[in-house]
């Protein structure tokens, strides 16, 4: 499920002007008609990239964002959280250093969840944005 509604979505990209509007309706349509996330159907469509997209999400959460294709990923890093736990709950942790843990998150703004990834690690959790389809593509 997506932080952010397709009815927001959908006005960022319209202010932007990234899709065509009536490309967008239309994609807009047939994704709740597949029953898909709305932002994975775009990017599926290659209507919009996955980096964009991002962006333009974390912006508006005025979270930081992370495009995990450009991280390189330790094993010891990515194994701070159990990968079941991971895709459950749409989390790729990508970096640890002095400042904390580095987290992926389809929804940075779950709050009690990062509350008990600090619990977890024993490490300050620092949040990212990623789309679901970025971090579903990660592991």
């Amino acid at each position: 499920m997506s932080v952010i509604t397709d009815t927001k979505i959908e006005k960022i990209i319209n202010k932007i002007g990234l899709i065509e509007p009536e490309v967008l309706k239309t994609a807009i349509k047939t994704a709740k008609k597949q029953k898909k996330e709305l932002i994975s159907f775009l990017i599926e469509q290659n209507l919009i990239k996955p980096e964009e997209i991002g962006q333009l999400i974390a912006h508006d959460l005025k979270v930081k964002f992370v495009d995990l294709k450009k991280e390189r990923i330790s094993v010891d890093v990515l194994s701070l959280v159990p990968e079941v736990v991971a895709r459950k709950q749409n989390i790729i942790v990508f970096k640890r250093d002095k400042d904390g843990v580095y987290v992926a998150m389809s929804n940075p703004l779950d709050y009690s969840l990062i509350k008990a990834l600090e619990k977890k690690v024993g490490d300050n959790i620092l949040p990212y944005y990623a789309t679901e389809f970025d971090i579903k593509n990660s592991f």
